[in-house]
């Protein structure tokens, strides 16, 4: 109590011209980061390096301009001069730092869940978050739906790498020479494999499976690859519901919601599909 007491009154209301300097600083600290952004966003748009002239040019900022945020961002090691041109500059090595320190904080579970109950939401079928384990697939997160006949998944189901669209959806990020591995222990005849890695490349190509009554006789399932920021996939978001549900027009509302929902969480997880 008797430091709140000092606290007030040593506390005075500021004069109008005061409040309007700190306004008026406060109002240029936030123009300042917005040119900041502006400029650091520059450098997505192809070159490695630029000049503050080039910069000016992208970003309508004058050069003066350019070179002072260039100057507090190369302090920060935000920014630095590209060795092959003095001149000129080049994303700092801070950034490697800030990223990882970010993919440390980051929880594809946490990232996903509300992705997830929307998802539901808009087909009210059961949805779920797959990833890979050793040769197995398990899930990790779901919503369920809320009809009274659903497929039910929880957290901590697992089933081989291979069987079912997450299976699909997951090794279709594999390389032909991984899935050749995978599968050389895998106790299935020829002819299976060679439907099975037609189907891992559909996967691919195509940017869902489907799969029915695999997992489960009466299921059917839809999944896509949800990928991270260096472009692996490291997730299959699934869609899955008794097969007497799913119809050709409720399968083509599955597949557009689990390949918008992957998308989502993979540009969450830092996945930049311009790369």
């Amino acid at each position: 109590m008797a430091v709140q007491r000092a606290m007030g009154s040593s506390t005075k209301p500021l004069s109008k011209p005061a409040a309007e300097e700190q306004r008026e600083l406060a109002r240029y600290k936030v123009e300042a980061v917005s040119r900041a952004v502006l400029l650091l966003e520059a450098f997505r748009q192809g070159e490695t390096s630029m000049s503050a002239e080039l910069l000016s040019k992208r970003t309508g900022l004058s050069v003066p301009a350019v070179e002072a945020l260039l100057g507090t961002l190369a302090r920060r090691g935000l920014v630095q001069c590209a060795s092959s041109d003095p001149s000129a500059y080049r994303l700092g090595l801070a950034w490697l730092r800030l990223a990882d320190v970010k993919r440390q904080q980051l929880d594809i579970r946490e990232v996903a869940l509300p992705v997830l109950r929307r998802m539901r939401d808009a087909v009210n079928e059961t949805v779920s978050l797959g990833i890979r384990i050793g040769t197995n697939r398990v899930n990790i997160e779901y919503a369920e739906s809320r009809h009274e006949v659903c497929r039910i998944v929880q957290p901590g189901f697992h089933v081989a790498l291979h069987v079912g669209a997450g299976g699909l959806a997951l090794m279709s990020g594999m390389d032909d020479a991984e899935i050749e591995a995978y599968l050389a222990p895998v106790a299935i005849s020829q002819i299976q494999k060679s439907k099975l890695v037609a189907a891992i490349k559909a996967a691919r190509r195509e940017g869902h499976a489907f799969v029915e009554g695999e997992v489960t006789s009466d299921t059917a399932a839809i999944s896509a690859p949800v990928r991270n920021h260096a472009g692996d996939v490291v997730a299959a978001l699934t869609i899955s519901m008794p097969q007497t549900r799913c119809t050709p027009s409720m399968r083509s509302r599955c597949i557009k919601e689990v390949v918008k929902g992957a998308r989502e969480i993979s540009l969450a997880m830092g996945y930049d599909p311009s790369r």
